[in-house]
């Protein structure tokens, strides 16, 4: 397991060099062996590994969510196809997987461009929510509710702000100089809530609520996630 670490990070300190990626994994050293599914991206021509995902399940009495704990690509990959089809393959493993597809997905992050990826993937899906809601969607109370249900799972020490649904600290807590920078989106309403109520430090928790088996196929079949 320790060489394969090693070949990861290394790979990925390659691609995203302005990123502290030892900082991230060497503040969580067992995050390889927690993750319940991990999906690596690899350049045919190089043969080095140019992104990663990795997610958990995370469960309460209260609530059970898959936990979308890393997600990265390498600067040369971005705004390409590489990050939708590691999530496509990632989400068509758990769709296999023995555990029933999730009804509620999760994530915390600094980049508002993961918030906008999320939105498109599954809120284009009539009745499925995610919190906070930036791009005038309507949403269900339920959401809200598994908004502060999940933070409690996955910061249970720092702060949330439900209104914005910031996570304090969120970041620092695990990488306080992983991100250089905000990575900037197109879509102003986005943009200007991350810009507002973050500060290096912070994270937006977003939560996505799936009602029901026909809006769970249907958000497959959008993404087509059920297909490799």
């Amino acid at each position: 397991m320790g060489e394969v670490k090693d070949w990861v990070l290394n790979d990925l300190a390659e691609a995203l060099p302005d990123f502290n990626i030892d900082q991230y994994f060497s503040s969580q050293p067992t995050i390889f062996s927690d993750y319940d599914h991990l999906v690596l991206t690899i350049d045919d021509a190089t043969g080095k590994i140019v992104g990663l995902i990795g997610s958990r399940w995370l469960r309460s009495e209260e609530v059970e969510c898959l936990y979308i704990w890393t997600a990265v690509v390498g600067n040369d990959y971005r705004r390409t196809t590489c990050f939708p089809e590691m999530l496509r393959v990632h989400f068509n493993r758990v769709l296999n997987d023995e555990t029933p597809f999730p009804a509620v997905v999760a994530t915390k992050t600094y980049n508002p461009l993961v918030y906008r990826l999320l939105d498109i993937m599954f809120c284009k899906t009539p009745n499925v929510s995610m919190y906070p809601s930036l791009v005038g969607r309507e949403i269900s109370e339920k959401v809200k509710e598994d908004a502060g249900r999940v933070a409690r799972l996955v910061a249970p020490k720092l702060d949330y702000c439900a209104e914005s649904s910031t996570v304090y600290g969120g970041q620092a807590a695990v990488a306080p100089d992983f991100f250089p920078y905000m990575q900037k989106t197109s879509v102003e309403a986005i943009w200007n809530h991350f810009t507002t109520h973050l500060s290096r430090d912070d994270q937006i928790l977003c939560v996505i609520d799936i009602p029901s088996d026909t809006e769970r196929d249907e958000v497959v079949r959008r993404n087509k996630w059920d297909i490799l």
